[in-house]
């Protein structure tokens, strides 16, 4: 169903549920990122409302995991500073034709 987004698993260190409704738009514009293990023994959740439609939502979803992953912070392990370029790294692709 489109109109609903639900996810729940679980390992050793997390347990999650995410669930998104469509609410009142016409589609559902939400989406989200719910990995319980990516590198540097992080989990990685995030919720992504394209408020004009989904496309940006889902473009950044797919690719945001990637874009921290190479972030030379990330691999050092300031993630604060990580999380930050990558959203801005995100904004940037955006702006290009591949974005």
């Amino acid at each position: 169903d489109r109109n609903i987004i639900a996810k729940s698993d679980s390992n050793e260190m997390v347990k999650f549920v995410a669930c998104v409704m469509k609410g009142w738009a016409s589609q559902l514009n939400t989406a989200i990122i719910c990995q319980k293990e990516i590198s540097n023994g992080c989990s990685l959740f995030g919720v992504f409302d394209g408020h004009s439609g989904p496309e940006i939502s889902r473009f950044v979803a797919k690719h945001f995991k990637d874009e921290l992953e190479q972030n030379l912070n990330f691999t050092q392990m300031n993630f604060k500073q990580a999380l930050e370029e990558s959203f801005m790294a995100m904004d940037t692709v955006m702006q290009t034709p591949d974005g």
